[in-house]
């Protein structure tokens, strides 16, 4: 069975904003439509927790993008409910992101690419100055 769509609005999809305040990209789970318009859930660093929010307070006037799409709709139902199981969850930057709710929620797998790119490269930077402490000394 065909997934639901208002529009260009698909809930259950995965959407993401670039964040310029922290320059990350910020994941959330299109939700409904209300009377306030698209709704969004997601890991709200702000509210410190998985949180429902209007689509313009997820993505503070930057433009969204879908980075995946439910291909059905026994897809769709199954990440919404996932979605909502989540809904106050706390937000935990090194283990709980935006990101690794999202990645849970629609594979099983909670990872954050993000912070692991992070990681590794803090770690390179940490080795980097290490060398160049003992070169110097």
């Amino acid at each position: 069975m065909k997934r639901i769509q208002y529009g260009n609005w698909i809930p259950g999809a995965v959407v993401r904003v670039y964040s310029k305040r922290r320059a990350v990209w910020h994941f959330g789970i299109a939700g409904s439509l209300s009377v306030a318009g698209p709704m969004v859930m997601h890991a709200s660093k702000d509210r410190g927790q998985f949180a429902v929010t209007t689509n313009d307070e997820f993505s503070k006037g930057q433009p969204i993008q879908y980075t995946w799409v439910p291909a059905n709709l026994e897809q769709q139902q199954i990440v919404l409910n996932r979605a909502e199981s989540q809904i106050g969850k706390p937000y935990r930057l090194l283990d709980m992101d935006c990101e690794d709710y999202v990645n849970w929620i629609v594979t099983g797998v909670a990872r954050s690419p993000q912070r692991e790119q992070f990681v590794a490269a803090a770690f390179l930077l940490a080795v980097v100055c290490v060398g160049v402490a003992a070169i110097s000394a």
